[in-house]
């Protein structure tokens, strides 16, 4: 899973407009090539465009919410594993402190059979 930098989503933000703006010139030029068109015709298009121009900017504000949330849920899900990890480290450190402590009883004991043993 990736994560995406506060900067990147600020470029994609910037990428998603400068498209919007592209968008917006390009209208404007099929606006002026059908000026020839009834006004009635005219002040449809433009509805339509301003409702497309709208939809986008709906969508994109979606998606970078999508990508920020994705983002955020991502961050968590590494703490919390990395949280665990360290727990289990902890715990494999205690348990190798308990085996060693073990061993040492073991060879205690071990030393001490051999003296009773030789007397």
């Amino acid at each position: 899973v990736m994560t995406v930098s506060r900067e990147e989503l600020v470029d994609i933000k910037r990428s998603h407009e400068k498209e919007l703006k592209n968008l917006l010139k390009f209208l404007e030029k099929e606006s002026v090539l059908l000026s020839g068109i009834e006004e009635e015709k005219r002040e449809e298009l433009d509805e339509l465009n301003r409702k497309h121009e709208q939809e986008l900017r709906k969508l994109f504000e979606l998606m970078e919410r999508q990508l920020i949330d994705a983002t955020e849920d991502h961050a968590k899900k590494q703490g919390d594993l990395l949280e665990e990890i360290e727990m289990f480290e902890e715990h494999t450190f205690t348990l190798e402190e308990e085996l060693e402590s073990l061993a040492q009883e073991l060879q205690s004991e071990k030393q001490k059979s051999k003296y009773e043993i030789s007397k």
